[in-house]
């Protein structure tokens, strides 16, 4: 079921704060700590699939009327957070077995191209 949330982007959207809130940290949890390879990589894939899905949503850009600009909502402080939870772990992840650096270059790849913009 975890597995196909990020398809339902309606779901992500009306749950963003339990998803986050709870979700999130038990993936970083079996991410950094289980030794089961399968669980570490089910764990990242469906982090990776659901934090993309909050990265690169539009909706996270407001167009302000009163300012005349775009402006972030919250997208600083989720990359902020997803920045301050893998980084510690990031030599691990990229030492891993494949596929699982692939994972967290794809995050750290839309960290960085959503940082430009």
């Amino acid at each position: 079921m975890t597995e196909n949330l990020s398809a339902n982007y309606r779901i992500l959207e009306i749950l963003a704060k339990p998803i986050l809130t709870y979700l999130v940290p038990v993936l970083l949890n079996k991410i950094s700590n289980s030794d089961d390879e399968s669980i570490k990589y089910l764990s990242f894939k469906i982090f990776t699939d659901i934090m993309l899905q909050y990265i690169n949503d539009p909706q996270i850009y407001v167009y302000d009327r009163q300012e005349g600009q775009i402006s972030r909502n919250n997208i600083g402080e989720l990359c902020n957070r997803i920045l301050r939870e893998l980084y510690p772990n990031l030599l691990q992840v990229l030492q891993s077995h494949p596929p699982i650096p692939f994972f967290g270059l794809r995050i750290l790849s839309s960290l960085v191209e959503r940082s430009q913009n």
